[in-house]
C-alpha cells in the first residue's frame, strides 16, 4: 500500500508539471495505481523492477510515448493495438516470464529497438542465434521449428590446431585423421596459410538432454560398464584408471547378458532421459570435426584474429627444443582466451620422441581455467595419440554447441551450397538456394550462415553485397599467398592491384574477382589503399622494421608534446598495422613502419610506436589543438581493444602530467587513468 501511494504520488506530480518522464521502477507494483490514459505529453516510462504479470494496456493509449522500460518482472504477455501508430522508439522487456514471441511486438514501427534478454523462449537456442538482436530473426527461427519435422540436431564442431611454426600441426592434423599415418621425417611441408579438412567420428553421448532423441538414437544405445574386479596399480594416475577399467557394450549384447525382459527394453524405450533413468546409459552419434590447421609464421599472427573462433575447440601444440616456452605459452593461451571466448583448449607437446619437457602446468591452470589437461605425443611414435583422440572425444561431449536444435530447411541449404562445390556464388544464386518468399528471411539467414562460419558475406557493403564467399579457405589461401609473396615481402609490404594475376593462381582467382579480394582485405584492417594512388596497395605486418628517419621519433620527445601511454598485460598482434590501416589517411608522407606511425592533421601531429619487449604504445602529439588528434587516436585504439575482446583489466592507460613544471622537463610525473 505504501509503494502504492508513492506511485500515485509521482502520478500526480507528472500530471501537475506535464512532465515528459515518469519513473515507477523498483515499487513492487502489480497494477499501475492512478489513471494515466490522458498523459499523452508522456514521453519515457519506467516500470522496471516490479511486480507485473499482466501487461498494463494502458500504456497502448499514450500515442507519444517512446521510452518503455518494463523489464525485470514477470509479464507473460504484452498488448499493443493492431493498425494503430505508436512512436516507440525502445522498449525494454527484458528479464521477464515470456515463454513465446509475442505477435503485439509486431505491431510496432519497424526501426523500433526491443531488447528482450533472458526471457524463457530464449532457452536453448543456438548462440548464433542467441546473440543476434533483432527480434524477427528469434521469430523466423522459430517460426521454421514449428513446421512439421522441420527439427533437427547439428552434431558438428570446429578443431582449431595452432601453435608457432615448425611444432608439427600439420602432422598432429594427419595423425588425427588417420592414426596409422606414416610420419616423413624433413619431408612435411608448412603451412603457407591455413589448412582446412574434415573427418567423420563416432562419438559415444549420455543419453540425456539435449543430445538424446529417443525416436532417431534409441537403436544406438551403448551401456556403461566397469570391471571393478580389475588389478590396477595404485600409483596409477586415476582418471587414466577409470578410462582403461571403462567399457561399453551395445544394447542387443547388454539384453542378451543381463536377462532383462521385455518390459525392461520398453521402459526403456519411451524414456526421454535414460542416462538418468538407468544410470551409465549412452548412444552413439556420429560427429563430423572440421580441423583448421594454423600456420604458425610469426608474419601470419596478425591475421588470426579474423579465424579464432567462438564455441570452438583448440588445440595448442608446442615442442620441448624450444627456449622461450613461457613467451609462448601466454601468447597462444591469452589470445585464444580472448578471441573465442574461453573455448576449451588442450595443450598438447609434440615431438615427445626426442625429448620431454617439464612445465608448471599448475600456473598455467590457474590463470587459464579453459585449458582442459595437458598431453604428451609423438607424431612418429604415436606414443599418447589414443589418448589425445579420447579427450579430444570427451571434451566434444561437454561442448555446449553439441545438439544445438537447427530447422531441417536450414541444414538442407547449408547443404545445397557444399554441393555448389564452388568458391563463391552471386547473392541471387544464394536467394535461388534458400528459395525463400521473404527477403528479410533470407538476410536472417544469410547473417546466420556468416557466423556460423559457412559464408563470408557484406550485405551492407555496396561493393561486397553481391559476393558470398561459400569456401571461406578460398579467401584465407589468396590472403596469405599474398603475405606470403617474396616480392611484395622484398618491397616491404607494397604492391599494385594490377599485379594480382602475377602472386594469385589465375584459374582459382580470376581476375574480375581481385577488386572483391581487395576490398575484402580492406574489410578485415589487412592492408590499404594508399592515398592519392590509383592502384597502390600496402600490407603494414610487412612494413620494414626501422623508421625512415631516425631522428623523426625524438623530435617528438620534448616536454612540450602530450605524451600518453598503454601498458598491456598480454599484447595481441595487430594493433598498430590495424591502427595504420584505420587512419591511412593522417599518415605523414611515407612516415609509417612495422612498429610506429606518423599522423598529422591541419594543426596538430601525433607519433604512435609500439614496443613489443616492454608490452607498450606511446603516443606523442604536437600542434596547436592536441586534444584533437589525440582522441581520434584513441578512439581508434579503443575501437581495435573492442574488436579482439580485451578487457579494461588486460592494459592500463597513463598520462604525463602537462603542468608547467612537468612540461617543461625532461622528467615527469606519470598518471594512472582508472
Amino acid at each position: 500500500m505504501y509503494n502504492n501511494n508513492i506511485a500515485i504520488e509521482r502520478i500526480d506530480e507528472a500530471k501537475k508539471n506535464q512532465l515528459r518522464f515518469l519513473d515507477l521502477s523498483f515499487l513492487h507494483l502489480d497494477r499501475i495505481p492512478a489513471d494515466i490514459s490522458d498523459m499523452n505529453y508522456l514521453l519515457d516510462i519506467d516500470l522496471s523492477y516490479n511486480r507485473f504479470v499482466e501487461f498494463p494496456v494502458v500504456l497502448s493509449k499514450l500515442d507519444n510515448l517512446q521510452f518503455l522500460d518494463i523489464s525485470n518482472n514477470s509479464l507473460q504477455n504484452v498488448h499493443f493495438e493492431l493498425g494503430k501508430y505508436y512512436s516507440f522508439k525502445e522498449v525494454n522487456i527484458s528479464n521477464n516470464l515470456l515463454n513465446f514471441i509475442p505477435d503485439e511486438l509486431f505491431y510496432l514501427n519497424g526501426d523500433v529497438k526491443i531488447i528482450f534478454y533472458n526471457n524463457p523462449f530464449l532457452d536453448g537456442l543456438p548462440a548464433e542465434i542467441e546473440n543476434q538482436e533483432d527480434l524477427s530473426f528469434f521469430s523466423f527461427y522459430l517460426e521454421s521449428l514449428r513446421q512439421r519435422d522441420n527439427r533437427q540436431r547439428l552434431f558438428e564442431i570446429k578443431l582449431l590446431i595452432v601453435g608457432k611454426g615448425n611444432v608439427g600441426k600439420t602432422s598432429l592434423m594427419k595423425v588425427l585423421q588417420n592414426p596409422t599415418y606414416k610420419l616423413k621425417v624433413g619431408k612435411e611441408k608448412t603451412t603457407p596459410g591455413i589448412n582446412i579438412e574434415n573427418l567423420h567420428k563416432p562419438i559415444l553421448f549420455p543419453a540425456k538432454k539435449p543430445y538424446y532423441n529417443k525416436y532417431e538414437d534409441f537403436e544406438n544405445i551403448y551401456f556403461q560398464d566397469s570391471d571393478e574386479d580389475f588389478d590396477y596399480d595404485e600409483n596409477e594416475n586415476t582418471e587414466e584408471r577409470v578410462r582403461t577399467l571403462i567399457s561399453y557394450t551395445p544394447l542387443s549384447d547388454h539384453i542378451a547378458l543381463t536377462y532383462e525382459d521385455d518390459d525392461y527394453l520398453a521402459e526403456l524405450r519411451i524414456s526421454d532421459e535414460p542416462y538418468h533413468t538407468f544410470s551409465n546409459v549412452y548412444f552413439e552419434k556420429e560427429v563430423k570435426i572440421n580441423i583448421w590447421d594454423f600456420g604458425g609464421q610469426e608474419i601470419l599472427y596478425s591475421t588470426h584474429q579474423f579465424f579464432l573462433t567462438q564455441r570452438s575447440l583448440y588445440l595448442f601444440v608446442w615442442e620441448p627444443r624450444t627456449d622461450n616456452e613461457e613467451e609462448n605459452f601466454d601468447y597462444w593461451l591469452n589470445i585464444i582466451k580472448r578471441l573465442s571466448n574461453n573455448s576449451p583448449v588442450l595443450v598438447v607437446m609434440n615431438k615427445a620422441e626426442i625429448r620431454i619437457k617439464s612445465i608448471n602446468e599448475l600456473r598455467y591452470l590457474k590463470k587459464f581455467k579453459n585449458i582442459v589437461g595437458f598431453y604428451n605425443v609423438s607424431c612418429l611414435t604415436k606414443e599418447g595419440i589414443n589418448d589425445l583422440i579420447n579427450e579430444i572425444k570427451n571434451t566434444i561431449t561437454k561442448l555446449p554447441q553439441i545438439g544445438d536444435i537447427l530447422p531441417t530447411t536450414w541444414n538442407n541449404i547449408r547443404k545445397k551450397i557444399k554441393l555448389k562445390n564452388k568458391d563463391y556464388i552471386s547473392y541471387r544464386e544464394f536467394k535461388d538456394i534458400c528459395n525463400l518468399s521473404d527477403i528479410k528471411k533470407t538476410e536472417y539467414l544469410g547473417a546466420y550462415l556468416n557466423d556460423l562460419g559457412d559464408i563470408i558475406h557484406f550485405k551492407d557493403d555496396l561493393g561486397l553485397k553481391d559476393f558470398v564467399i561459400i569456401n571461406p579457405h578460398w579467401l584465407t589461401k589468396a590472403i596469405y599467398e599474398l603475405i606470403n609473396s617474396l616480392e611484395i615481402q622484398k618491397r616491404n609490404g607494397l604492391f599494385d592491384a594490377t599485379d594480382l594475376s602475377k602472386y594469385l593462381d589465375n584459374i582459382k582467382y580470376p581476375e574480375e574477382k581481385h577488386y572483391e579480394i581487395l576490398m575484402l582485405m580492406e574489410k578485415f584492417e589487412i592492408c590499404f589503399k594508399i592515398l592519392g594512388s590509383k592502384n597502390l596497395y600496402i600490407i603494414p605486418s610487412l612494413l620494414q622494421a626501422n623508421p625512415p628517419d631516425a631522428k623523426l621519433i625524438e623530435d617528438f620527445k620534448i616536454p612540450e608534446s602530450l605524451k600518453f601511454e598503454i601498458k598491456y598485460n598480454f599484447m595481441p598482434s595487430g594493433l598498430i598495422e590495424r591502427l595504420i590501416c584505420r587512419l591511412n589517411g593522417y599518415i605523414e608522407g611515407n612516415n609509417f613502419w612495422k612498429y610506429g606511425s606518423v599522423f598529422n592533421t591541419e594543426y596538430n601531429k601525433a607519433l604512435v610506436t609500439i614496443n613489443k619487449v616492454e608490452n607498450t604504445i606511446n603516443l606523442f602529439v604536437l600542434g596547436e589543438i592536441k586534444s584533437d588528434l589525440y582522441n581520434i587516436i584513441i578512439h581508434e585504439l579503443h575501437q581495435i581493444h573492442k574488436d579482439l575482446k580485451l578487457k579494461v583489466s588486460d592494459y592500463e592507460e597513463k598520462f604525463a602530467c602537462n603542468c608547467i613544471q612537468c612540461s617543461t622537463s625532461s622528467s615527469f610525473l606519470i598518471y594512472h587513468i582508472k
